[in-house]
């Protein structure tokens, strides 16, 4: 603002980079330890509606289960009781449900947790925005969900995410398709087991299997070595929601000095700095005391993480 100012989670990565780079840029090598891929447990949850920078309005929603019964009626929606939110408020009116910001990335959910194989229906409306309407499916919780979204990517696709920990990538083939404005739909999405198929006014839009998908590696590293000082320099990043144990050896030295220094930036993905709370999100420094040719480090999630190790060549 017009008094103070303060620096985002990109532009502290950049001076870190830009303060750290040595002149020599060492060969690295990254290995992955071997070991069997885990299977994915078995997807589970309630559901949700949601809105991405678009204003819709969503009613006469049901869930009935694998068996025909009912798991969920909420038609009227007015009583929001029971619903939980994420990136803002919602409101229920006599009619439907609607965010109240009208260019939020926002979404509601309810149900169980341990819902497996059901059915939604529901009626949906847009009424301005950049993009069409979003049904969540086996929902956990704001951050770990999967949904059906309708209208995606600027209103040109369905398609179905999942998220873990706020991570969210797509899956499945994605099918053309636009929303038009100020139309009621008829949605409905059967989900079975892995299988997810959805229909917008009857038609089948969307039939795709979730497949598990080949672990990829979970860090980037690279190496260089700051001549004047005797300083090689690993920058690691952890963009996964897990922490990552790794073994670090650096050969051609003579000795690594025991003690050397940790630049740390991590923190919620979803986390910013304001200027109320500036460095909410900043790099922390921390001690290396075990610094050797050779020692482990864990490297936190969502994390740019830049090791200064003292050698003697």
């Amino acid at each position: 603002d017009a008094l103070s100012s303060f620096g985002s989670a990109s532009y502290y990565a950049q001076s870190m980079l830009a303060k750290k780079r040595g002149d020599r840029v060492l060969v690295s090598a990254l290995q992955e330890a071997p070991g069997a891929p885990e299977r994915a447990p078995a997807s589970h949850g309630g559901i949700g509606v949601g809105v991405w920078h678009t204003q819709a309005e969503y009613t006469d929603i049901t869930v009935t289960g694998a068996d025909g019964r009912s798991l969920l009626n909420v038609a009227p929606p007015r009583d929001l009781k029971g619903w939980q939110t994420t990136g803002g408020k919602w409101e229920g009116t006599e009619k439907a449900i609607h965010p109240a910001d009208g260019d939020s990335e926002s979404w509601a959910m309810t149900g169980d947790p341990n819902w497996t194989d059901y059915t939604i229906r529901l009626k949906a409306r847009k009424q301005s925005g950049r993009e069409g309407f979003i049904v969540l499916f086996h929902s956990q919780d704001g951050s770990n969900y999967r949904w059906w979204n309708v209208g995606g990517w600027g209103n040109t696709l369905a398609r179905c995410e999942a998220a873990k920990n706020g991570d969210r990538a797509a899956y499945g083939a994605g099918m053309p398709f636009v929303v038009e404005t100020g139309r009621w739909y008829d949605l409905r999405l059967e989900v079975t087991e892995n299988r997810v198929r959805g229909f917008v006014d009857g038609k089948l839009v969307t039939d795709t299997m979730q497949e598990p998908t080949a672990a990829p590696l979970l860090v980037i590293a690279s190496a260089t070595y700051a001549t004047a000082d005797h300083t090689v320099l690993v920058k690691v990043v952890n963009p996964g929601s897990d922490p990552v144990d790794m073994a670090i050896r650096v050969r051609g030295v003579g000795k690594v000095d025991p003690k050397g220094t940790a630049i740390v930036l991590t923190g919620d993905p979803n986390a910013v700095n304001t200027v109320e709370h500036p460095t909410n999100i900043a790099p922390k420094p921390e001690a290396i005391m075990n610094a050797s040719e050779s020692f482990h480090r864990t490297f936190p999630p969502h994390s740019f993480t830049i090791l200064r190790l003292n050698v003697k060549l």
